[in-house]
């Protein structure tokens, strides 16, 4: 695969959590050897995989250690096209939206009834959050996931495999897009980090709970007491004689 080095897009990194994020163009056509399209394959495999964990069932995610939130999103030419005038699309009644394309039909064929039809296809957009440095982060991909990984991004052009990690890596940055904006509210909480917090926290909740029935509960009396304490019942003092008069206890012969 040659590929040339580009200004690369970069990731960003906020305290210890990092983004990528990737937009790779779909294959077109029919897998040989199938009665699918590329797309269609790609989107079956991402289902299974978005199935499996909906169900609370291991996927080849969990593998990677270091990732907080990972995303696919695969986006066709009826959505990026809307408000394009774009020669040989359709579009609908206002003229904005494409009409809905079918993928087994070959741009320009006579079956499409288009003269000259441009060549459109879909993009997989992957987004993930990890802990880190990127290139660790694709070693590990490239570690861990390894064929399972494949089986998903060979529906993609010009994806060369995770064996060979340079091409594989060179692969990532060609298809890497900047992120504009990446917010991170807890920028050291680390997976490892949530983890062990997650697995203390049962005996957290133990000990807080002990900590509330040890304490002597309130009584009827407390505010009377706190009412009758020395500071608040200390007796003000008496107000010296004015006028040359003497205090009363004194005439009194007191």
């Amino acid at each position: 695969m040659d590929i040339k080095t580009p200004n690369w897009a970069t990731s960003k990194t906020i305290g210890d959590i990092s983004e990528i994020a990737v937009l790779s163009p779909i294959k077109t056509g029919i897998v040989p050897g199938e009665r699918r399209t590329y797309e269609e394959r790609l989107r079956t495999s991402i289902e299974v995989i978005a199935y499996r964990h909906e169900h609370n069932v291991p996927t080849l995610l969990d593998k990677v250690p270091t990732i907080h939130f990972g995303r696919m999103m695969i986006i066709r030419p009826e959505q990026y096209l809307v408000g394009s005038r774009v020669d040989g699309v359709r579009y609908t009644g206002d003229g904005r939206v494409p009409t809905q394309m079918d993928s087994f039909v070959e741009a320009g064929s006579a079956a499409s009834g288009l003269v000259a039809a441009p060549e459109l296809r879909s993009w997989l957009l992957t987004l993930v959050e990890f802990d880190g440095d990127l290139k660790v982060y694709m070693r590990d991909v490239a570690r861990y996931l390894s064929k399972s990984f494949d089986q998903l991004y060979e529906n993609c052009e010009e994806f060369p495999g995770t064996a060979k990690f340079d091409e594989f890596w060179l692969w990532i940055r060609r298809y890497q897009i900047n992120t504009s904006f990446f917010y991170v509210p807890d920028r050291d909480l680390t997976v490892a980090r949530a983890r062990e917090l997650k697995r203390l926290k049962p005996e957290l909740d133990k000990l807080a709970a002990g900590l509330a029935c040890s304490a002597p509960p309130a009584g009827p009396g407390t505010d009377q007491a706190i009412d009758d304490s020395p500071e608040r019942t200390e007796q003000p003092s008496r107000r010296p004689p004015t006028n040359g008069t003497i205090a009363s206890q004194d005439s009194d012969g007191g």
